[in-house]
């Protein structure tokens, strides 16, 4: 199995408020695919 690291940068929603919210990152090949829970937390 291969390991890459990968970075993403989010920007809220103008009309999102604030608190803690589930953000659902997913990741698939032909053969399997993953799911991850990844808590955040909007401060505005």
């Amino acid at each position: 199995m291969h390991t890459k690291e990968v970075s993403f940068i989010f920007t809220p929603a103008t009309d999102l408020g604030s608190g803690e919210y589930t953000l659902m990152l997913g990741a698939q090949n032909d053969a399997i695919t993953v799911m991850k829970a990844v808590k955040v937390h909007i401060v505005l």
